[in-house]
């Protein structure tokens, strides 16, 4: 039996071409994905959410795919953009930052597991208690609490929208080389081409 299965449509206005992944699911790519010989496996599911062993996790709801990592430590927002021009993993060269809709969209209250992150100061200045539990899935692992996002505000010149995975919601912060929030770090993500089908 044949278990490979025809791709049909159009994602994202790119033309898909299909490889086999799992014995019942395969995965189709679009044009621009990296030749690596062989499709991506599947590691893990956690609902909308599914991961690959080339450090890719994909929202089967928003078609975005994400690193599933961050950067691992704190740095200024020219930093963070820096970051992931030159970000690479799994073979991909379109990274970007994401924007405060896209975080906002991962975070999930029902979801909680302890980042690494040491004390995190909070908006009052003052340690956060409970210091280090983030809110989403945990096939995305995140060191700290906030996650630069690739927006400022208007009438805020100069000020960046940093998402809190701990709090849940949206603040401000100097996009200054010199500026650096110590539970600050960056998540790259990129539109997600992977779709599935079953036999």
């Amino acid at each position: 039996m044949n278990r490979l299965t025809h791709c049909v449509g159009v994602m994202l206005g790119l033309p898909l071409i299909c490889f086999l992944s799992l014995p019942l699911t395969h995965i189709c790519l679009g044009q621009g994905e990296p030749d690596t010989g062989r499709a991506p496996k599947v590691t893990r599911t956690d609902g909308r959410f599914v991961a690959y062993d080339n450090q890719t996790v994909l929202d089967t709801k928003t078609k975005l795919m994400w690193a599933a990592k961050d950067n691992g430590r704190a740095l200024s927002w020219p930093d963070a953009r820096s970051f992931v021009r030159n970000y690479r993993v799994g073979g991909y060269t379109d990274w970007r930052l994401p924007t405060l809709d896209e975080l906002k969209g991962l975070y999930d209250a029902a979801k909680t597991y302890r980042s690494t992150c040491a004390e995190p100061i909070g908006e009052n200045g003052q340690p956060v208690q409970d210091a280090g539990a983030v809110h989403l899935t945990e096939l995305i692992s995140l060191t700290c609490i906030r996650l630069w996002t690739s927006q400022g505000r208007s009438g805020y010149p100069g000020s960046v929208i940093m998402f809190d995975f701990h709090y849940g919601n949206d603040t401000l912060r100097p996009g200054f080389q010199d500026f650096v929030d110590t539970a600050g770090r960056v998540l790259p993500v990129r539109p997600g081409r992977y779709t599935f089908a079953h036999n």
